[in-house]
C-alpha cells in the first residue's frame, strides 16, 4: 500500500508483498489439484470410451468369422500364472498368436489407446478364446479399481486390480467384486 508520511511516498511492505504472494500460492495449488483430477477423469473417460468400442467391434468380429471369437488359426489369449499374468494385452500384431485383439484392427487400435491411459503398472489384463473375450485396465481415478468389458455385455467399474477382475484362465470379468 502507498502511504505518504513527510512528503516521501513510499511502496508496499515486505509483509504485505508475502501475504499477496502466500494466497496466491495457495489459489494456484487448489486449481491444480482441480485440474490434476479433471484429467484424470479424462484419462479414464478415454479408457471406457475405447473399451465400449472393443464391445462393439467384437460383436461384429464373432459374426463375421463364423461366430468365433478368434480368427483362423487363432490360438488366443489366456491368462496365467507364468511370466507376468497381468500385463497379457498384445502390444504389438504378433502372428504367433493371433488374437481377435491382433487381427482386428478397429479392436487392436481401440486397445492400444486404452492403454496410452492405464494407471499404474501392471494396469491391463486381456483374455480370448473361442467362444469368450474380456478386457480389464486399471482407472487413474480410483487405482484400487479397474473397469472391466467382456463377451457376454458386462462393461462397468470393478474394485479389486486387474488379476482379481480377470482371473487366471477365465475368459470374463468377475462378477464377485
Amino acid at each position: 500500500m502507498l502511504r505518504k508520511g513527510f512528503g516521501i511516498t513510499r511502496g508496499f511492505t515486505l509483509i504485505e508483498l508475502l501475504v499477496v504472494l502466500g494466497i496466491i500460492v495457495v489459489l494456484a495449488s487448489i486449481i491444480f489439484l482441480a485440474t490434476d483430477e479433471a484429467r484424470k477423469k479424462g484419462k479414464d473417460a478415454s479408457i471406457k470410451s475405447n473399451l465400449q468400442t472393443i464391445r462393439t467391434q467384437a460383436a461384429l468380429f464373432y459374426v463375421e468369422n463364423n461366430y468365433s471369437y478368434l480368427p483362423p488359426g487363432g490360438a488366443g489369449i489366456t491368462p496365467a500364472s507364468g511370466g507376468n499374468p497381468n500385463n497379457t494385452c498384445p502390444l504389438i500384431v504378433d502372428s504367433s498368436v493371433n488374437s481377435m485383439f491382433e487381427a482386428d484392427p478397429v479392436i487392436f487400435s481401440a486397445l492400444q489407446e486404452a492403454l496410452k491411459y492405464k494407471a499404474g503398472n501392471p494396469g491391463y489384463r486381456c483374455a480370448n478364446s473361442a467362444t469368450a473375450w474380456a478386457v480389464t485396465i486399471r482407472l487413474n481415478t480410483s487405482t484400487s479399481s479397474s473397469w472391466c468389458v467382456d463377451s457376454t455385455g458386462q462393461s462397468r467399474q470393478f474394485a479389486g486390480n486387474v488379476g482379481q477382475v480377470l482371473a487366471n484362465g477365465t475368459f470374463i470379468c468377475n462378477t464377485s467384486l
